[in-house]
């Protein structure tokens, strides 16, 4: 809602379709999440989280939710009232999911 600058006389509208948006969110971070978790030696999930309701806990990075994805919440949850600040929050989730995301490295095998 502050990313939106919205007050709370308003949320019940972006309420109404949070949770759906954050589960598909979820999906599409899927394999940042595991990026990371695979950067910090940490065991990588089998599936994306879903939740199902708001006040459930996201088991992703917390610096990775709170930086990006409210980007791509906000993005999605005003993509049909104000375009214009729908692209600038989605242009803002795209490079921080670039950020975030961990390049992993194998050896490769000389075939020679």
């Amino acid at each position: 809602m502050a990313l939106l600058n919205e007050d709370e006389s308003r949320s019940g509208k972006f309420k109404k379709n949070a949770k759906p948006l954050i589960n598909q969110l979820l999906a599409q971070c899927f394999s940042i999440e595991n990026s990371l978790r695979d950067s910090k030696q940490i065991k990588l999930l089998e599936k994306a989280q879903v939740i199902e309701k708001l006040e459930d806990e996201i088991c992703y990075d917390e610096g990775f939710v709170s930086e990006c994805m409210a980007y791509g919440l906000a993005s999605l949850l005003c993509a049909d009232d104000d375009k214009p600040m729908s692209n600038a929050m989605g242009a803002e989730f795209e490079m921080l999911k670039r950020k975030h995301m961990v390049a992993s490295f194998e050896d490769i095998k000389n075939h020679y």
